[in-house]
Order: structure tokens, then sequence, then C-alpha cells
């Protein structure tokens, strides 16, 4: 996957690294017995088996932006519900950063997905070399025999 117009391309480990740093922002933030975390830690053992899995669990992969998106409503009610009342910035970096943390674990996921895809890709493409190979062997030879 391409990051940006100039074509340099992300990495697995960089889409990991990113919702890492996301998260290790947003866990002090959090109580550590609450909702919200096992909420987060749920999702991020979702997310890392449909990344393993790929495409042979394409319903995971089209159901995961909308799994992150109950994920981050269930980690907002679950601060204001243990906090009350709470300061309207701490809440607006909570959201800003656990939506980054989900959307890098979601980029992650599909990542994984593309990834294994293109590494099947010579298992296709092979056959067609060595068909088009002997093809073009067989043209040539046909050609000069009449």
């Amino acid at each position: 996957m391409h990051r940006g117009l100039y074509g340099r391309q992300r990495s697995a480990g960089e889409l990991r690294a990113e919702a890492a740093a996301a998260m290790a922002q947003a866990a002090p933030m959090l109580d550590r017995d609450s909702r919200a975390h096992a909420a987060l830690a749920a999702f991020a053992a979702l997310a890392a088996d449909t990344g393993r899995r790929g495409l042979a669990a394409p319903w995971q992969q089209l159901t995961l932006p909308l799994k992150a998106r109950a994920t981050w409503k269930a980690c907002i009610a679950d601060v204001l519900t243990m906090h009350g009342k709470v300061d309207p910035s701490h809440l607006q970096r909570l959201t800003s950063l656990l939506q980054q943390y989900l959307a890098a674990a979601c980029a992650a996921a599909r990542f994984g997905a593309i990834e294994r895809l293109f590494s099947l890709w010579h298992v296709a493409h092979l056959p067609l070399v060595v068909i088009l190979v002997l093809t073009a062997l067989f043209h040539v030879l046909a050609v000069h025999m009449y």
C-alpha cells in the first residue's frame, strides 16, 4: 500500500506501530478495570485475527470498521459513565486517540489481507508464464516447419 502521492510504501509493522503509539497515549486516560479496556482488547484480538486470516474471512474484513465504531462508542460511553463530568478537552483528546488506534488497527488488518493476496500471485502467474513460453515456442516452431 502506498502512502501519499510520492509512492512511499507502508509496512505492516509501521501500521502496528501507529496503533501501538495511539494506544499507549490513550491507555493512561482510561481506567485499568473498565469495560473500555476490555472492549479495546477484544477489538485488538479481532483485528489481529482478521489480518492473520486474510481474505479467508471476507465477512470479518467488511464488518471490522463497523466493529471499530461500536468499540469507540462503547469506550466513550464507559468513560462518560465512569467519570460523570469529563473535561471536554480531555474527552476530545481521548476520542482522537481512540479513533487513531482503531483506524490503524483496521488498516493493519486490511494490509495483512492484501499482503496475503499478493503473496499468492505467483500461484497464478507462474503457470501463465509457462503456458506463454510454450505457446511462443510452438508458434515459432510451427511457422518455420510450414
